[in-house]
């Protein structure tokens, strides 16, 4: 669950600037950390909550993308994504570093939201799995 939140992350930002009108220049891109009320739901992976500190099953030798996923762990991911763009658009695209942003500024921190995860996206629910993340 914090691989695949982390992995949705970058996939979000990704399919962000590809659905920009101007697939040129240097844009600005904005993230933000949230976790869920813990939960055991067995349609989940995890437990809801953010994965900051370095404690937890490291799923044996296979652990990609370690913990701790601050602040730091996704402005890398920014500057990852910015290479990557630059490299295959003959740097005619990347990520304006300077104003790009993660939040909570603070480092070890997270926006806390007041259901599970499964409420934002209920199992077999289609009706309301549109409407509760917006």
């Amino acid at each position: 669950m914090f691989i695949v939140r982390a992995i949705v992350f970058v996939v979000w930002i990704i399919s962000s600037l590809i659905w920009a009108s101007d697939l040129t220049g240097n844009k600005i891109v904005y993230g933000v950390r949230v976790a869920f009320e813990p939960d055991d739901s067995p349609g989940t992976t995890g437990d809801g909550t953010f994965l900051i500190n370095t404690d937890f099953d490291t799923c044996g030798r296979y652990t990609l993308d370690p913990p701790p996923h601050d602040r730091n762990y996704f402005l890398s991911h920014y500057q990852a994504i910015d290479h990557y763009f630059r490299s295959v658009s003959y740097n005619k695209l990347g990520l304006d570093m300077d104003q790009s942003e993660v939040f909570p500024i603070s480092n070890n921190t997270v926006y806390v939201l007041p259901h599970s995860m499964s409420y934002y996206n209920p199992y077999n629910e289609p009706e309301v799995q549109d409407a509760r993340p917006g």
